[in-house]
């Protein structure tokens, strides 16, 4: 598959990522109980590892190394982050807590997002 098949399926999961995030945060925030729903609880783990896998393809077939490229590094340590950062968003039982990990969460998405756009230090 051409890297920019595999590039474009990335992107297209990062959308749906940030999109099923926001989804189920606002929901959290509304207080609907979201997690009944079989399909919002799964389909987010298996867009995710797609995400994940499409991402690892690129780096492989593009000759991408973290040592080599601080962008690639910078997003490698943001996603853990992001991924605690989203869990406490979505696990947190007030209101206000909610918002604040869903704020830190879309900020810290919004990093790894212009750090694969600008690709500093490129």
């Amino acid at each position: 598959m051409p890297y920019l098949a595999i590039k474009h399926a990335h992107m297209t999961f990062v959308a749906i990522s940030l999109s099923l995030f926001v989804f189920r945060a606002l929901l959290n925030l509304r207080g609907v109980p979201w997690r009944n729903w079989v399909w919002l609880r799964i389909v987010p783990h298996i867009n995710d590892t797609c995400l994940f896998l499409a991402g690892v393809w690129l780096a492989v077939i593009g000759g991408f190394q973290p040592l080599d490229h601080p962008w690639l590094a910078g997003k490698l340590v943001l996603l853990p982050l992001y991924v605690v950062a989203g869990a406490k968003a979505l696990k947190a039982t007030h209101r206000k807590t909610q918002f604040q990990w869903t704020i830190i969460a879309i900020c810290i998405f919004a990093a790894m997002l212009g750090l694969a756009i600008v690709k500093p230090f490129y």
